[in-house]
């Protein structure tokens, strides 16, 4: 069987000419629409049929197919080899791409594989993976709160990009920007691990909030049975920890290739249980203070004012009877629904 994983280009590059070039068992080629690229691709030929998405027969309990899918290692594999391909040929010429979405696509060799194959491709994609349902209530009251600082704008961007980047997999990118939203909105730009360590252990409202992640991550199993979280092991206090946690920005930002002790950015997983703590110990005091803001007198008097006068209100009337069906109470309410 023949995998290719295809990542999509993200800025415009112009393209010529191209034709496969292989190395060994990989086939590297570019997709194109005229001359404008838009994928960079890499097959791997002889893989076993073992790994082609097949779907499972529904069980009793669930009285449904499962469909099981895997790259089988083979996108991690592309991923670092088009990494190597990308860096040589920066020199030359920029080619951004898109390494948290991307296909996988399944060709068989020969006319066994073939009834093997159930799903012919499949796209690894984290768009939807922090979308969920809002009220419009929420969003334009956020439109209604009063200007907030500069530093607050600037820290909560590392909070945004963090959560994606975990949710893309890359946990090492999500610790680093969860631990720079600290950094930005404590550290008074201070960067050595004595001074941040006694910065961050004066700010209560954040060592409450490791001590209250602290609490959920060991003595709960919100996490993975799968994820380690062991950074606290010899600490007693929270200064300890959040000394702990300093270290460990350390090590994760500024790792050296000639230490042993330096990360791996293919073996992400490693770092999922402590990337999970910080984004909870961020996302802790980042709700509070949304919550403060869109909920606030202020924002809800604006909000209401706007939503009345564009005659965005509803009239509820609301009538109850007793069993004998003769009547009890009757209210007559006019409010806005989305100040409800």
């Amino acid at each position: 069987m023949i995998i290719t994983v295809a990542f999509d280009v993200k800025n415009y590059v112009e393209v010529m000419e191209g034709w496969p070039l292989k190395d060994d068992n990989m086939t590297f080629f570019l997709e194109r629409e005229g001359n404008v690229l838009k994928k960079v691709c890499l097959s791997f030929s002889g893989v076993s049929i073992e790994h082609a998405p097949h779907f499972k027969q529904s069980t009793e309990t669930s009285g449904r197919a499962e469909l099981k899918a895997s790259s089988g290692g083979y996108a991690v594999l592309a991923r670092k080899r088009i990494m190597n391909w990308q860096a040589v040929v920066s020199g030359i010429q920029i080619v951004d791409l898109d390494y948290d979405s991307f296909d996988i696509r399944f060709h068989a060799e020969n006319i066994e594989e073939e009834s093997r194959i159930h799903l012919k491709s499949f796209k690894s994609s984290y768009d939807k993976a922090l979308n969920s349902a809002c009220d419009f209530e929420q969003i334009g009251r956020a439109f209604c709160a009063n200007s907030i600082p500069d530093d607050r704008i600037e820290s909560t961007s590392h909070y945004r990009e963090g959560r994606l980047a975990f949710e893309a997999g890359r946990y090492v990118d999500a610790y680093n920007n969860m631990f720079l939203f600290l950094e930005a909105r404590y550290c008074d730009g201070k960067t050595k691990t004595a001074q941040q360590v006694e910065l961050l252990s004066k700010n209560q409202a954040l060592c409450l909030s490791i001590e209250e992640a602290t609490a959920e991550h060991t003595n709960s199993h919100q996490a993975d049975s799968k994820e380690k979280f062991d950074l606290f092991k010899s600490c007693t206090s929270v200064a300890d920890k959040i000394k702990a946690l300093v270290l460990l920005r350390g090590k994760l930002r500024h790792h050296s290739l000639k230490s042993p002790y330096r990360w791996d950015p293919n073996e992400q997983e490693k770092h999922k249980g402590e990337a999970r703590f910080l984004i909870a110990v961020v996302h802790d005091i980042v709700i509070r203070e949304s919550l403060e803001d869109i909920y606030s007198p202020a924002s809800l008097e604006n909000f209401r004012e706007q939503s009345v006068s564009r005659g965005n209100e509803i009239k509820v009337r609301l009538t109850t009877r007793r069993v004998n069906n003769e009547r009890a109470l009757e209210l007559e309410k006019l409010s806005d629904n989305r100040c409800l």
